[in-house]
């Protein structure tokens, strides 16, 4: 798994950005009666702060520059891992980029 995450301040300007990225996955999960396996992509997100006007910070951030892909199986055992298979579930999600405004500060 890959991550890294990178930040610049220009402070003379009162003006910082930055980029994260995480490297595609795998997680299983054992269970009792089922596994389940969860997968996703390479995801990238920046933003771009200011704490210029208003003494407040105000940030605007994008989320899944490239698009979320995930999936998620499911398999079901009879009581336990044991036992027999009794069915399985896949299912798949996609997240577009997102847009997110924030202002944080002392009101």
């Amino acid at each position: 798994f890959l991550s890294f995450e990178l930040r610049q301040d220009i402070t003379d300007y009162q003006i910082a950005w930055g980029l994260e990225y995480d490297g595609s996955f795998t997680d299983t999960t054992f269970l009792v009666d089922e596994v389940q396996t969860f997968e996703g992509n390479k995801r990238l997100e920046f933003f771009i702060e200011t704490t210029r006007f208003f003494g407040v910070k105000i940030q605007i951030e994008v989320e899944h520059l490239k698009k979320g892909h995930f999936k998620r199986s499911r398999l079901f055992y009879d009581q336990t891992r044991g036992g027999a298979l009794t069915g399985s579930e896949v299912s798949r999600r996609t997240r577009r980029p997102e847009l997110k405004l924030s202002v944080t500060g002392t009101f």
